[in-house]
């Protein structure tokens, strides 16, 4: 069995991640120098795993519908707050997430014949995302240690999972052959979480954060089918909307500096 994953980030196009990029570095510029006009800021990095909570769309079809198939990937997120108060910050951040998809899942959906040879291509989830953040620091430990839950709202972008397969006979002649391709559009997202920093230094602290996410896309997708039937192949190709829910608690960790 021929099984290969292709990870093809031009989903994302190249002119939204220069332009998400551009605006994440000057939104972190304009945090640095204007820090002292408030209580002090926080710039920082994490670094984590995304987990899907349940199926991304709500059928069971592995074909003209995905549900899902996603498995627990990459989450990595760069941050930047303000503080109001001693307590009340107010943010920006940006961040990617990654999920692979579970082929044999996949797989298990298909009815093959003993002897046939199936071949699935596909390339991950991805979720591109910026939201603003409202944040609340309070002391556990005077110096040491302190908590801050915080809620993000912004725009996310998911690139669906586009896949391939192909089903041959023994003699490699192709009995079946499906491709699914999707358009890619913003939603809202809404990100609550919570992080805890362990003192380092007197500006560096050590960050562990848990956050959930949530938002719904309503997406295009264009789905082409062929099948061998009596010597002959029939061809079909069909657009639709698909609603997409993307929800997954993300964890880990990484480094803050507090100025």
């Amino acid at each position: 069995m021929d099984r290969t994953a292709q990870y093809n980030c031009e989903q994302l196009p190249l002119a939204r991640m220069k332009n998400f990029t551009y605006t994440i570095l000057f939104l972190f510029v304009a945090i640095a120098a204007n820090a002292q006009r408030f209580k002090g800021g926080r710039l920082g990095a994490q670094a984590g795993v995304a987990i899907p909570i349940g199926a991304f769309s709500n059928t069971d079809d592995p074909f003209y519908k995905s549900n899902g198939y996603a498995s627990t990937g990459l989450d990595v997120t760069v941050f930047g707050d303000l503080f109001l108060t001693e307590h009340l910050s107010l943010g920006i951040r940006g961040g990617y997430s990654l999920f692979e998809v579970r082929d044999s899942d996949l797989e298990e959906r298909l009815n093959i014949s003993e002897g046939e040879l199936i071949t699935i291509r596909t390339t991950p989830y991805q979720n591109l995302n910026i939201s603003g953040v409202f944040g609340y620091t309070g002391t556990l430990i005077e110096d040491k240690l302190d908590i801050n839950p915080y809620i993000g709202v912004g725009l996310g972008v998911l690139g669906t999972s586009d896949r391939e397969v192909t089903i041959r006979d023994t003699t490699g002649v192709i009995l079946f052959d499906f491709n699914k391709q999707s358009e890619i559009n913003p939603s809202l997202q809404i990100t609550p979480g919570v992080a805890f920093h362990i003192a380092l230094l007197s500006f560096l602290d050590l960050r562990f954060y848990g956050e959930y996410i949530f938002a719904n896309h309503q997406l295009e997708e264009t789905t082409t089918t062929r099948r061998l039937v009596d010597n002959n192949t029939i061809i079909s190709v069909m657009d639709q909307s698909v609603k997409y829910e993307l929800r997954s608690i993300n964890v880990g960790g990484g480094l803050s500096l507090r100025f």
